[in-house]
């Protein structure tokens, strides 16, 4: 799953949980609340692991939408974080409310987060958010934990999404250009992940990218990686000019 499809699934599950506490909190007040007094009694549901999962999710897009307002929101954003980094890292705590905490606490490049994020690719911990965004998520902010990981995904046999995710991140790692090229010449990896290594090197190293694309011509001139090469190569002669 890509970082964009995983953040529409997040943004719609947490929509979909506020306009529900908000209808309630209407009828039951008069009024839809907002700003301060709102924040205030959305802190206090979000921490309340007595309430309904669905108010605590309704509260916490409540504070995100707050969080825009970055003068207003200030006071209150300390202890919405504090309760974000509860939240992220607790196996007890239910997993939509966790992927909401994570995705906003990744964000601001918070170590919890990066823990959590970690964890779940290596195992150590059930993965709460799905791995290919996970290490999206993580190349953000912690290239180094990133990169050591997508070269372990490459090492292992793990799903084309989840190897195409690592190629991505590769391309911003100096060291591994030998790998990239290794990759896009290899007929036997899935094509997207070829094509997505192909991507990776033309940005990293363009010489070793047009090495590349000579050979993979050869053999593959019909197929998307083919044309994938042969649009590198063209972009590559035009910033030559």
């Amino acid at each position: 799953m890509k970082i964009r499809e995983y953040r529409r699934e997040v943004e719609a599950e947490l929509q979909r949980y506020a306009r529900n506490a908000s209808t309630r909190r209407s009828l039951d007040t008069g009024r839809t609340l907002h700003g301060p007094e709102a924040w205030d009694a959305a802190l206090t549901i979000l921490r309340d692991h007595a309430a309904a999962e669905e108010q605590r999710i309704g509260a916490l897009y409540e504070l995100q939408a707050g969080a825009f307002d970055v003068v207003k929101f200030a006071p209150f954003s300390p202890a919405f974080v504090a309760a974000l980094q509860e939240i992220a890292p607790a196996r007890d705590e239910p997993d939509a409310l966790r992927r909401s905490a994570i995705d906003y606490l990744s964000n601001a490049g918070d170590e919890i987060a990066s823990r959590v994020l970690i964890a779940g690719l290596e195992g150590a911990e059930p993965a709460v958010v799905a791995p290919a965004a996970a290490l999206e998520m993580l190349a953000r902010h912690d290239h180094g934990a990133a990169t050591r990981l997508a070269h372990q995904i490459l090492d292992g046999t793990n799903p084309p999404q989840l190897r195409e995710q690592a190629a991505r991140v590769l391309g911003s790692d100096p060291q591994a250009a030998d790998r990239l090229e290794s990759l896009i010449r290899d007929p036997n990896e899935d094509p997207q992940v070829r094509r997505a290594g192909a991507i990776a090197l033309r940005a990293l190293r363009p010489g070793a990218f047009k090495a590349a694309a000579r050979s993979v011509l050869d053999t593959d001139a019909g197929t998307d990686i083919g044309s994938t090469i042969n649009r590198g190569l063209r972009n590559l002669a035009d910033e030559d000019k």
